[in-house]
């Protein structure tokens, strides 16, 4: 997709999100992830435990929600944002099935903002292998996109 297709496909303005979703995750994915986004130089990480800012994910304390059930689905407060540059991606632990980030359209400006998105996308198949989609917001039947790792 050149850059126009993506503005009207991907990046349209509806009001509501994009997801970045890796499906069928396992705890072994989260932890990845998060070593890869803790150790890359190109991303910010902001850990978020129930109003708490750290730049150093518990995920100690991610596991024990999902271990002792604590989560189910709908008080979940903890997350992080990941900053790709200016743009902020945001995650929430609400299960290790699926691993999804949100992404707000309107951060996506330029064709170089994509290009840092799909950098990230791309990444994140890599260090997972496994497919990673972009679909409308709640809807991951939906593929706007999808990179394989």
């Amino acid at each position: 997709m050149n850059w126009e297709e993506k503005k009207s496909n991907l990046y349209y303005i509806d009001g509501s999100y994009r997801d970045i979703v890796v499906l069928d995750t396992t705890t072994k994915d989260w932890e990845e992830v998060i070593s890869f986004l803790e150790q890359s130089e190109s991303y910010k990480v902001i850990f978020d435990s129930t109003g708490t800012e750290d730049e150093k994910i518990d995920f100690n304390l991610v596991k024990s929600r999902w271990d002792s059930c604590y989560n189910n689905g709908k008080d979940n407060r903890l997350g992080i944002s990941v900053y790709v540059d200016t743009i902020r991606l945001n995650a929430h632990f609400f299960s290790d099935k699926e691993i999804e980030f949100d992404l707000d359209p309107k951060e996506i400006k330029s064709p170089s903002d994509d290009a840092k998105v799909m950098s990230f996308i791309e990444s994140a198949a890599r260090v997972l292998h496994k497919e990673v989609l972009i679909t409308p917001e709640n809807d991951h039947s939906t593929t706007l996109l999808s990179t394989k790792g």
